[in-house]
């Protein structure tokens, strides 16, 4: 089975809206609410195509017990560590006619140190069930780096593969931990390792530079994706396809590269299965997908290209 740790889940309130303006009273045509956060969003994916999930991390207050009734009710398996204080809603407001997506993203819950050793205690149980553990998402307030370094090395103490998700922050620490894939995670900040993202040559340039701690590293900006090895650098492209959300494109991208790998593709069909599983799931408002085959309508859409470098 895969263990996705979110330590800083959300309860995605989306907002559909038309002719959305700032400083402007809007009224929403329809509201949908979803489990979120980022290391959630991967484990969904995942079990759409085919894996057995455990869904760990911390939850708190009527939020959380709402987080893990949904799960739940989607047959999903969970084991959160229930805080004192309540999980956190992010907002979300898309509008079809500008087509555009605003999104406003609470901090969490304080997380108090005997909540943290509780999931360190749950997280060592499991670890002897899984093939692979993915560690994904902002860190709540009380939370530190050094927390999501301890879960990596746990992991590996087991011989269990990890895979980190994290800004800029938290992943200059673990990915310290030479984890087995890592991806950042880059979408608010214009630059990554003060280099500035825009530019293609300085994407790849931080991409072989994650190479030398990771084995695998990949970057995407929207539908525009790169991996590497070691060795090897591809460019992942998708063909204009009907987006309806992009909330879950990034989480999406790495489930599908992850279920790849460990059914011991390389690392450029990894991509091409990443790249369609993202245009799968943004087809989607509330970001879902039906089963795998969903995905496979667009595999052989996908460009796969080598980068010599």
């Amino acid at each position: 089975m895969i263990v996705t740790v979110t330590l800083n889940p959300a309860l995605d309130k989306l907002l559909t809206t038309d002719n959305f303006r700032l400083n402007q009273i809007s009224r929403a045509e329809e509201i949908i609410l979803e489990p979120g956060g980022k290391g959630i969003n991967i484990g969904y994916a995942l079990s759409v195509l085919g894996h057995e999930v455990v869904f760990m991390g911390f939850v708190g207050g009527r939020v959380g017990d709402y987080i893990e009734e949904k799960l739940r009710n989607f047959g999903l398996t969970t084991n959160f560590v229930h805080l004192e204080n309540e999980t956190r809603t992010n907002i979300i407001i898309v509008d079809a006619q500008r087509k555009t997506q605003t999104q406003i993203n609470e901090p969490g819950p304080f997380v108090r140190p005997e909540e943290m050793e509780r999931l360190k205690q749950n997280f060592a149980r499991t670890l002897g069930y899984a093939k692979m553990v993915v560690i994904a998402g902002s860190l709540p307030p009380g939370v530190d780096p050094f927390h999501a370094v301890e879960l990596v090395k746990m992991a590996q103490a087991k011989n269990v593969p990890v895979t980190i998700n994290f800004s800029e922050g938290p992943f200059a620490e673990t990915i310290k931990s030479h984890p087995y894939l890592a991806k950042p995670d880059i979408r608010i900040s214009p630059t990554f390792m003060g280099k500035p993202m825009k530019f293609k040559r300085k994407r790849i340039e931080v991409l072989k530079k994650l190479t030398e701690e990771a084995s695998i590293a990949m970057l995407n900006l929207g539908f525009e994706s790169y991996i590497a090895s070691r060795d090897e650098v591809y460019e992942v492209t998708a063909p204009v396809c009907q987006v309806a959300s992009t909330v879950r494109i990034n989480d999406a991208l790495l489930a599908g590269a992850i279920d790849a790998l460990l059914e011991g593709k390389g690392i450029a069909e990894a991509g091409r299965k990443g790249m369609a599983t993202a245009m799968a799931i943004t087809s989607s408002l509330k970001g879902e997908i039906e089963s795998a085959k969903d995905v496979e309508v667009h595999l052989d859409r996908v460009e796969v290209r080598k980068i010599e470098t």
